[in-house]
């Protein structure tokens, strides 16, 4: 190949000496005068000294653009064995445990449930409670029972959805025992006297529940919750109620932290008795939470409708941590549309009267305040100011077996919460409540029957390898405002109340326990007319299977 270039180059050189040869010299005849001898001259020798070049310190930034390319590799996916370690021993899960019992005044307890089944694809369980006590030796027909049997269930669904669902059926019974007060101004010619089914006030309810949600997490990060709840209520004087509430809600979780959620409720409430109430309910609440290292501010309001008449209510809350755990400060504004039903309304006063009138009661609350833990203490103190519309308050009927009516009014309401709890050694822990509440009514004196002072302290020491634990309560509340026959306001005395109780598990599966409560034999009147029960205990065997 370089032969071939080399010719190619000297080819036009060749041609123009032949061409000069061409013009000058003749054709016929040529003379070599002398054969040409080339000699080499001597050459001169260059010395070169070659050098490094500058070192380049300078940095220089290379980008590179290089194309990615996941190459499809099929291959089973491996084994990996987790190192194993030591772990604390976990304690040991039952099926099932059965409390029963028996006290004085005459009382019969009996408290149970037991898992049917408990696997990753079904939780089943059924509880009872049953619990009745006798005065009758003291006061007569002051006396109640209470028993309530229920079955609930959850399934879990290949398809990533929970569907659970239940039924509780409860029987509460009272004696109407307050017309003995009465008896303190006749004379013993012209006592009052009842017998038991005169007195008597039964309240059945069959409570059930359908609810589908989704079992695991969804692959956007969207948690969904669909519940429907109704009971079918009857009284033992021809009062009936039944109540249906659908409960919607959704929760979308963005960047991992901040939820965003809906909530969409339907409470529908029919009361009969000679006449017929309703109160239906609706409310759409949606609300936006922001949460950082130490701040978290919640974002949302509620929009209620009844009886075609609409409230908005704020869903506001803002907290701040300082100091790692040990304070906590928060403020907030929130309100709701709730029903007085009878339900509601006997739960809270079991004397009330059979045909009470129903309202809602709106209300907006403000409040603040802060909490933390030390030492192995939790606190929590709470200032707010309540203003409320239709706030239930309840008066005596003076009537030969007393009960109660439900009145409403506008009350303002000043809050004041405080609370402690925690391990204050290894084996004693102690509680602690106290709450106090200023009412401003806009009719009415006083807030009548409701309570504006409560305390509560309680303590538990374990012993004999927590074999062995004792408990200690002290309760006191103010006496409460009512009116009398005359129309006068009157303080019903107050209370305090000491209780105290012990458990001792003196087999694996096998203890027993005991409690004494009221030991001041503080006869104070909850309600206008009904004392509670004095000195009382009640003590039975405990097992677990």
């Amino acid at each position: 190949m370089r032969i071939d270039k080399l010719s190619a180059a000297l080819l036009p050189f060749v041609f123009c000496c032949n061409f000069l040869s061409a013009q000058n010299l003749a054709t016929e005849q040529v003379d070599v005068i002398k054969n040409f001898d080339a000699r080499l001259a001597d050459s001169e020798r260059f010395r070169l000294n070659p050098k490094l070049p500058p070192l380049d310190s300078s940095s220089k930034r290379l980008d590179y653009l290089i194309q990615s390319r996941v190459p499809s590799i099929a291959y089973p996916a491996p084994r990996i064995k987790p190192l194993a370690y030591a772990t604390d021993q976990q304690a040991k899960q039952y099926a099932g445990f059965l409390q029963a019992g028996a006290g004085y005044p005459l009382s019969l307890y009996l408290d149970g449930g037991y898992q049917l089944s408990t696997t990753d694809k079904s939780d089943v369980g059924i509880a009872i409670r049953h619990h009745a006590a006798n005065n009758d030796s003291r006061l007569a027909n002051q006396r109640f029972q209470y028993s309530q049997g229920s079955l609930n269930g959850k399934l879990f669904l290949d398809q990533g959805i929970a569907v659970k669902g239940g039924a509780t059926y409860t029987r509460d019974e009272v004696h109407f025992y307050g017309y003995h007060d009465q008896n303190q101004d006749r004379d013993s010619s012209n006592l009052l006297a009842f017998d038991r089914e005169a007195v008597r006030q039964r309240f059945s309810v069959l409570d059930l529940h359908a609810g589908v949600s989704n079992g695991e997490q969804t692959i956007g990060d969207l948690n969904y919750d669909v519940n429907l709840d109704g009971y079918f209520m009857r009284d033992n004087y021809a009062s009936s109620e039944n109540n249906f509430t659908l409960d919607v809600r959704a929760k979308k979780w963005l960047q991992k932290k901040n939820p965003l959620e809906l909530q969409l409720v339907a409470d529908l409430t029919r009361f009969r008795d000679t006449t017929t109430q309703k109160l239906n309910n609706f409310s759409f609440s949606p609300s936006y939470t922001l949460h950082t290292d130490a701040l978290r501010v919640k974002l949302g309001a509620r929009v209620a409708s009844s009886a075609d008449q609409f409230f908005f209510f704020p869903a506001v809350e803002a907290s701040l941590g300082l100091v790692g755990n040990l304070v906590h400060l928060f403020a907030g504004a929130e309100g709701n549309l709730v029903q007085n039903n009878f339900r509601s309304l006997s739960d809270y006063n079991p004397f009330l009267v059979s045909n009470p009138e129903l309202r809602n009661t709106s209300y907006y609350h403000f409040y603040a305040g802060a909490k933390g833990a030390f030492s192995g203490l939790d606190y929590h103190a709470q200032l707010g100011y309540k203003a409320t519309t239709d706030l239930a308050l309840f008066q005596p009927n003076h009537d030969t077996i007393p009960r109660f009516l439900a009145l409403y009014d506008n009350v303002n309401i000043i809050q004041l919460s405080v609370g402690l709890s925690g391990q204050i050694f290894d084996n004693l822990s102690l509680h602690g409540t106290l709450n106090q509440q200023v009412y401003r009514p806009e009719n009415q004196e006083k807030a009548w029957l409701l309570p504006t002072f409560s305390l509560q302290v309680g303590a538990v020491y374990r012993m004999l390898d927590d074999k062995l634990s004792l408990r200690a309560n002290l309760f006191a509340e103010n006496g409460l405002p009512y009116l009398d026959a005359e129309g006068q306001a009157q303080r019903l005395n107050a209370l305090f109340d000491i209780s105290a109780g012990a458990e001792y598990q003196f087999a694996e599966n096998i203890g027993l326990f005991l409690n004494v409560n009221n030991l001041a034999n503080n006869r104070r009147q909850r309600w206008t007319g009904y004392p509670v029960f004095g000195v009382n205990a009640l003590g039975g065997i405990r097992a677990r299977f």
